[in-house]
């Protein structure tokens, strides 16, 4: 099903939005972003170690805006695909995730019941 998370207007000015969902027994960590009025959304786990992307709420973007960066060694990913280009996980890519626009709502889908 989808969850709304955030304003497309609030994403648009913050960047980035972390977030998690859950159901039950079941947890989907992510976050969302806005690049060049293009969204984005990624599981907020990096795949070298598994560790969470942001080092701080809603901290996704390397300090020039370009790339998702992983807070613990550096690594540095493409918003538009979630590769990344820079770091151990070298050519190893971010876990995508559905996402919409539905009402200036930024949505993603979570529905652990189908998975």
């Amino acid at each position: 099903m989808w969850h709304s998370l955030i304003a497309w207007q609030a994403l648009k000015q913050q960047g980035a939005y972390g977030f998690v969902l859950e159901y039950q027994d079941e947890a989907l960590e992510g976050f969302v972003v806005a690049k060049e009025e293009q969204l984005y959304a990624y599981q907020n786990h990096c795949p070298h170690r598994d560790a969470p992307l942001n080092w701080k709420p809603h901290q996704f973007w390397d300090i020039k805006g370009e790339f998702l960066m992983c807070s613990m060694h550096g690594a540095l990913f493409q918003p538009q695909n979630g590769l990344c280009m820079y770091g151990p996980c070298r050519g190893q890519s971010l876990q995508g995730l559905p996402i919409r626009l539905e009402a200036e709502q930024v949505q993603v889908w979570f529905d652990p019941t189908n998975a």
